[in-house]
């Protein structure tokens, strides 16, 4: 992963594509710090047939929700520079 290659200094990392600084990269500085007006920010989200039943959905969402929560999940994810947030 590429993270790893920027911690052990084979990759210099030229900045994050972001609003804000990355919590788990505090130190690289985001494109727009660098006179670079760019932001992009990942969205991952899931969609239904539009005949899915409000239950199934709803337990999904649920499901979703209390995996974003977990906190062995967050501390696996921050090792890919990912910063989940759970909306529905």
């Amino acid at each position: 992963f590429v993270k790893s290659y920027i911690e052990s200094g084979d990759f210099a990392s030229l900045g994050v594509i972001t609003e804000e600084r990355l919590a788990s990269a505090p130190d690289v500085p985001t494109f727009k710090e660098q006179g670079v007006d760019m932001e992009i920010d990942k969205v991952f989200y899931w969609a239904f047939p539009k005949e899915t039943p409000d239950e199934v959905v709803q337990a999904f969402s649920d499901a979703m929700e209390k995996a974003v929560a977990n906190e062995e999940f967050q501390e696996e994810i921050v090792q890919y520079w990912v910063e989940p947030v759970f909306l529905n």
